[in-house]
């Protein structure tokens, strides 16, 4: 399991999914110092805003790349391709690009 490091303590305490799950609002506490751990707020929000076009996008992008093939299944395959991995890759980009921070309170 990939856990990621702790802020407060440095030690690996936040798994993957816990991580995917936290917001700006909401915290899970760290399983060796009991620290209340979220996400830093403006890049989970960019991202969440970018992610929101990632379904819509995927899709047309899948879509126009199988098109030139001029098979209409193919292209709606092709479509649905990108309606899956676009969102794929915002949460691998949540997961590596928005940092933990220690929350007040």
């Amino acid at each position: 399991m990939n856990l990621f490091a702790c802020p407060a303590c440095g030690e690996p305490a936040i798994s993957s999914r816990e991580k995917f799950r936290l917001g700006p609002m909401r915290a899970v506490r760290c399983r060796y110092c009991r620290a209340r751990v979220s996400v830093a707020a403006l890049p989970s929000i960019i991202l969440l805003a970018l992610a929101t076009l990632a379904f819509p996008f995927g899709f047309i992008a899948g879509f126009w790349l199988c098109q030139s093939s001029g098979s209409m299944p193919l292209s709606f395959a092709g479509g649905l391709a990108g309606f899956i991995a676009l969102p794929l890759l915002f949460r691998l980009a949540h997961l590596r690009l928005v940092p933990l921070v220690v929350r007040k309170g």
